[in-house]
């Protein structure tokens, strides 16, 4: 509930998006709070005079000035001011730590795969969906990734035991495109040209 709200803060970078969220632990409703959870936060207000809040279900035209965040509480801080009062201190990150966390197993070798392919198939073994989760702009150029050749190790075969990301990451650095994900949840990759 929005009264319960002390402070509220989203960082905007283009990825690691992170949001502090301050609230009231009223009759100790968040005391079972543990663990990681998916959660989407929205915070601003709107500019014009019909209502201030409703983001979702704004009247349509009405101009609204707001930023959100679709992640994961990672971290939870409980602190007491004082005899009467109980707060808790929510740390929500954007949801590549789902990619982060997420380990290999038992991967294809990705040599000679078209790169979009590569990332949407890490994407999905790390929890996203391939359309619903994952936005990819057109293939324009080179979209095979390199291939190794006969009688070498592969080039894109990823070990057992390292994060989805990680594995991501070294496709992304051939490729040369933008990965991350936005305030929306959703998977980017992206020519930068």
């Amino acid at each position: 509930r929005s009264e319960d709200i002390l402070s509220c803060s989203i960082t905007e970078p283009v990825q690691d998006r992170t949001c502090k969220l301050s609230v009231w632990n009223r009759g100790g409703r968040f005391k079972k709070l543990k663990g990681e959870y998916p959660i989407k936060v929205s915070i601003g207000q709107q500019t014009g005079p019909e209502r201030v809040g409703d983001f979702d279900n704004a009247p349509t035209g009405a101009p609204t000035m707001y930023q959100h965040i679709y992640g994961f509480i990672t971290d939870i801080q409980f602190s007491r001011p004082d005899a009467q009062r109980s707060t808790v201190e929510l740390t929500i990150t954007d949801r590549k730590i789902q990619l982060q966390e997420a380990i290999a197993v038992n991967l294809p070798i990705y040599d000679g795969w078209n790169h979009i392919d590569a990332i949407k198939d890490l994407a999905n073994r790390g929890g996203f969906q391939k359309n619903a989760d994952i936005v990819v702009c057109a293939d324009t150029g080179n979209s095979e990734l390199p291939n190794a050749g006969f009688m070498k190790d592969p080039l894109y075969m990823f070990e057992l035991g390292r994060s989805i990301w990680d594995c991501m990451e070294e496709i992304r650095k051939w490729s040369q495109w933008w990965l991350y994900c936005d305030e929306n949840g959703k998977l980017r990759y992206l020519d930068p040209s």
